[in-house]
């Protein structure tokens, strides 16, 4: 137990000089980029752009006015970029895909996607309506902003700029203690001779180990937003009296449901014929067995009883003769005895 206790004393001297050492070259990375000519930043690392402090001439043209600026200086920093706009259209397949179209040639992604549709009983002046989720190489966040600039109308616009310089390098930090911390754990495994001893260094190095992957994918995650651009597009189909019905549903979509409903109904009839088939014919093939056999055995009766009576003619049952009658030709007699003729 001495040696444990031992052990454990080297570690955790060595563990607070360490620290200490990458703390000083954290700080140094940020007086560094201070020196730069870049100041730190506020207590939450965001700068934010409202799309109210940008003039009215740009909400009023539907462009995106000054979201397309270059937003990326050249710093050293660890910096994340995000903006997200909202779009009304009047042409909402057509943007839609523009969206899907521009995003593709710029090499970004879809991270999630929802849509819904409105009907005229919710009382909202619009029909359907999409939100979109992008990640956008950061190096090409510019010009994906220049090339959607022409979807619908924009009516709202937003920018923000988060640092994560200090916690970017307080982990990596972090990562390169407990990575040196493992290694010193290792080589005290080696050399280690009692059970217990290999024990306690064990569970220190199993915890060690869950600490740096921990660390490792925070780390992960920071680069990949800090290599991928955030823009969240919400895209609202605007209804006009061209393309509402007399239901007050777009004529488009009266069209598109009337023909689904068709479509819908010829496959529920097949699909429900195919079944009466499937289930009704064991038992109609039953029945024509039945019918087939009580057919053959009554034509077979019928030869047998033929055959016999050729063999025995005189036993064949004779056909009753329908009486003859006779009609009366004498005169009608009268009650009082004179005969009377038929005028």
């Amino acid at each position: 137990m001495k040696k444990i206790a031992v052990i454990l004393l080297c570690s955790v001297l060595f563990l607070a000089s360490c620290s200490a050492a990458p703390s000083e070259t954290s700080s140094s990375a940020v007086m560094s980029a201070s020196e730069n000519g870049y100041e730190a930043s506020s207590d939450s690392g965001a700068v934010n752009e409202e799309s109210a402090a940008e003039p009215e001439s740009s909400e009023e043209s539907g462009g995106l006015g000054s979201l397309s600026d270059p937003i990326l200086p050249e710093t050293g920093r660890k910096l994340t970029y995000s903006a997200s706009l909202s779009i009304n259209t009047k042409q909402y397949d057509a943007d839609y895909a523009k969206i899907n179209e521009e995003l593709s040639a710029v090499g970004g992604y879809v991270a999630n996607e929802e849509s819904a549709a409105y009907s005229s009983d919710t009382g909202k002046n619009h029909g359907r309506n999409s939100y979109f989720s992008l990640r956008i190489p950061v190096d090409r966040l510019n010009e994906f902003l220049e090339r959607i600039s022409g979807v619908g109308e924009i009516v709202s616009k937003h920018k923000a700029t988060e640092d994560l310089t200090s916690e970017y390098y307080d982990t990596e930090a972090r990562i390169e203690v407990l990575e040196l911390r493992r290694e010193r754990l290792m080589s005290y495994l080696e050399t280690a001779a009692s059970t217990e001893d290999i024990i306690a260094l064990e569970q220190e190095i199993s915890d060690v180990l869950y600490e740096l992957d921990q660390l490792q994918g925070s780390k992960r995650r920071m680069d990949t937003l800090i290599d991928y651009a955030t823009v969240d597009v919400e895209l609202i189909e605007l209804i006009t009296p061209e393309t509402i019905g007399a239901d007050g549903k777009p004529l488009g979509d009266r069209a598109s449901d009337a023909f689904a409903m068709s479509l819908t109904g010829v496959g529920e009839f097949m699909e429900n014929f195919a079944v009466f088939w499937a289930a009704a014919l064991p038992v109609i093939i039953l029945i024509a067995i039945f019918a087939a056999v009580i057919y053959a055995v009554i034509r077979l009766i019928l030869w047998l009883r033929r055959k016999y009576y050729e063999k025995h003619p005189e036993r064949r049952p004779s056909r009753p003769v329908p009486p003859v009658i006779q009609q009366s030709s004498s005169p009608r007699q009268s009650p009082g005895g004179d005969s009377q003729t038929k005028q």
